[in-house]
């Protein structure tokens, strides 16, 4: 006799992964009542896990994405919502960095310096420290505590 212990949370969250991976195809697939087929199915995992304590759908989605986000799972998104997807990650540091900036101005310059590298960690860093947007650490108050 053979004994098999399966972990509740994994088996749901290889369900949202393989919704997700089907996503494209599934939200064009009309169920009749103004619902896709996804919605529906997400619908009844949620309802599974109200009988599961401990776990939540919220919880097992964040899960899910921080996955993805990590490069562990790749929903497998397809042309131009994959494009869209890469386009907003990398479109972030640029729209934050680029509010009141001026053609030829100084922060312009320092802008354009940081651009180049290939690495966006860097990048971002780089622009933190010469536009001084870091966060300031919070001042100490004489008895020991912060404000």
């Amino acid at each position: 006799m053979v004994e098999v212990t399966v972990n509740a949370r994994d088996a749901y969250i290889q369900k949202i992964k393989k919704l997700l991976s089907n996503k494209d195809k599934l939200t064009s697939q009309d169920t009749g009542d103004g619902r896709n087929k996804y919605q529906v199915e997400i619908n009844k995992i949620k309802k599974q896990l109200k009988g599961v304590e401990g776990i939540s759908f919220k919880s097992l989605l964040k899960d899910v994405k921080k996955q993805e986000r990590e490069g562990k799972f790749d929903r497998g998104a397809e042309g131009k919502t994959k494009k869209n997807l890469r386009a907003k990650m990398v479109g972030t540091p640029e729209k934050l960095f680029t509010k009141g900036r001026h053609k030829g101005s100084d922060v312009d310059k320092k802008f354009d310096k940081y651009i180049k590298p290939m690495d966006r960690d860097v990048m971002v860093s780089g622009i933190k420290k010469e536009m001084g947007t870091d966060k300031k650490k919070p001042k100490k108050s004489p008895n020991g505590g912060s404000r």
